[in-house]
């Protein structure tokens, strides 16, 4: 966080309007509430502000990601330019996979659930022994029992 404007944090983030700073209440998840200074005029982002500072409510900077190509039938490379959210997954301090949030990156200001975003997640584990060799045909014929007899009833 940029050090406060003469020592008034709320003067700070009036300052930084348009650095992309957004606020949202402590509490709050999904982008609920999420107010963005720079998608607002300062007379808004003032009236925002103030409410902020009577009850608990966090300044964070918005940090945009840069798009990764996302697969798109429908696009004219087979590609289009997506913006991810990336949580990692540790055990025993050791990368285990990942939560992901992602949009279009044309309307993806806030990636959260409250604006529609997709989600997915990416589990990996060290390998502890060889995966199990899958028998061939020939094998499972030769091992398994043979099949029950056919009995005529009438």
């Amino acid at each position: 966080m940029t050090p406060s404007v003469g020592g008034n944090p709320l003067g700070t983030v009036r300052a930084l309007k348009d650095k992309s700073l957004m606020r949202q209440r402590c509490e709050s998840l999904g982008g609920t509430g999420t107010v963005l200074g720079r998608g607002v005029g300062d007379r808004e982002w003032a009236d925002a502000l103030a409410r902020a500072a009577e009850d608990r409510y966090i300044v964070q900077e918005l940090v945009t990601p840069s798009p990764e190509a996302f697969p798109d039938p429908g696009s004219a490379d087979g590609r289009s330019p997506w913006a991810l959210n990336w949580g990692a997954f540790l055990i025993g301090r050791q990368y285990a996979g990942a939560f992901l949030r992602g949009l279009p990156a044309g309307r993806a200001d806030v990636i959260s659930f409250d604006n529609k975003a997709y989600a997915g997640c990416v589990f990996q584990a060290p390998d502890r022994a060889p995966a199990p060799r899958t028998p061939r045909v020939d094998e499972v014929w030769r091992h398994s029992p043979p099949p029950p007899k056919r009995v005529r009833l009438s």
